[in-house]
């Protein structure tokens, strides 16, 4: 005859309880223990203030600024969602926040706070423009301890009411239900040499946008490069770039537009500035080369009636490069550089008209053979092609 035990909870609540405050004695001589509960405590705070903002965002802040782009823009950083209009830049959310999307009256964010990233839906206030947001929801999230496995670059898809997401953490792209019913679908986009699903942070999958149905993306690091490619009919096709660090994709004008974020970092000119490529070449890296001081990072890209913004990231280690400053844009009209927007910020991860057209020259949709010869032409040549994959653990 069998018997059960029922556990005795109260006793473990107990001895747990007398083990936290045995610990936390212990902290008082020991330096370790110190920094390793102010790190728990940082990213429970980051947490609690996160909620707390959603709950009720604050009026957005204003900080004046050169007014050299002539159309609004959204800018995702470190410290927050920011609008820059007219010369003045407003914090719409205070939170950090990598990817932006917007589809008529709502805004979609790629957010983080403590050890979880999220994706996020917004309705914007304004008839006429962006007076900040309210009915702040989170569409999904899930765990995400290290900085570099934030969900990053996002877009939506009209088509299907999703939000695509490049999930750095899972190597894959996320596709969340606008409408707030969860995670659709997880696409892999690189198998491992025995055709496994590779379902960690190997080539850092970055940025997500759409030509049409199909899903152009770039992944920061495969083998001593990088890559940029596109998804299919559920087939990955994946295009070579000699660098590593590249970021962000559009076709502008029949060409492929990209960042080389850190640009010769580890060769000959460590603090040569990023460049952008388009059409198969770097583009209006002489103009950068005017800007004196540390070397820039690019990120972000939104061309829309001759003027380019493209966003800026001070170059720093990684314990300096969250400080509050160095951060903005670089805006360039009719191929001439205007100058340097800067920022109360840091890093920028995003920039977005705030139509949500990233390009105003986008042109039609096109055929999987034009998108190859595109990449082929502007990027490299084919390096992997095979079906999307999926797998079988969840995302948590």
């Amino acid at each position: 005859m069998g018997s059960s035990r029922t556990p005795d909870t109260l006793g473990k609540k107990l001895a747990i309880g007398a083990s936290l405050v045995a610990g936390l004695a212990r902290t008082i001589v020991d330096a370790q223990r110190r920094r390793e509960l102010a790190h728990r405590l940082l990213e429970f705070h980051q947490y609690e203030r996160f909620l707390a903002v959603l709950s009720s965002p604050p009026r957005a802040a204003a900080t004046k600024a050169p007014d050299l782009v002539a159309f609004p823009l959204l800018v995702t950083t470190n410290q927050g969602l920011y609008l820059l209009d007219r010369g003045v830049w407003r914090c719409l959310l205070p939170v950090v926040c990598f990817g932006v999307a917007r589809h008529d009256d709502r805004l979609f964010l790629g957010a983080s706070a403590g050890v979880h990233s999220f994706i996020l839906a917004a309705k914007i206030v304004g008839a006429d423009g962006i007076d900040g947001l309210r009915d702040l929801q989170i569409l999904a999230r899930y765990e995400t301890r290290y900085h570099n496995e934030r969900v990053h670059q996002i877009a939506f898809d009209s088509g299907r009411n999703v939000v695509h997401c490049a999930n750095s953490r899972r190597n894959s792209l996320l596709a969340v239900d606008a409408a707030g019913g969860g995670v659709l679908d997880e696409k892999h986009l690189f198998a491992d040499c025995a055709g496994g699903t590779i379902t960690a942070d190997l080539n850092h999958v970055n940025s997500v946008t759409m030509n049409g149905d199909i899903l152009l993306f770039t992944a920061h690091s495969t083998g001593d490069g990088g890559a940029l490619g596109f998804v299919a009919d559920d087939r990955v096709h994946a295009y070579s770039y000699p660098a590593r660090g590249i970021h962000d994709v559009l076709v502008h004008d029949g060409g492929i537009m990209f960042t080389d974020s850190f640009r010769a970092a580890a060769a000959e000119q460590p603090q040569a500035h990023g460049a952008i490529r388009y059409r198969g070449e770097e583009c209006l890296s002489q103009a950068l080369e005017t800007v004196a001081g540390p070397k820039l990072v690019l990120r972000g890209l939104a061309m829309k009636a001759a003027t380019l913004a493209v966003g800026v990231s001070a170059y720093a280690p990684r314990e300096d490069r969250f400080n509050e400053t160095g951060g903005g844009l670089a805006v360039f009209r009719d191929g001439a550089l205007l100058g340097l927007v800067e920022g109360p910020f840091a890093q920028v991860y995003d920039v977005l008209p705030a139509d949500g057209r990233r390009s105003d020259a986008a042109g039609p949709a096109r055929s999987v053979a034009e998108l190859d010869a595109l990449f082929r032409r502007d990027v490299g040549p084919l390096f992997y092609e095979g079906p999307v994959l999926r797998s079988k653990r969840p995302l948590h």
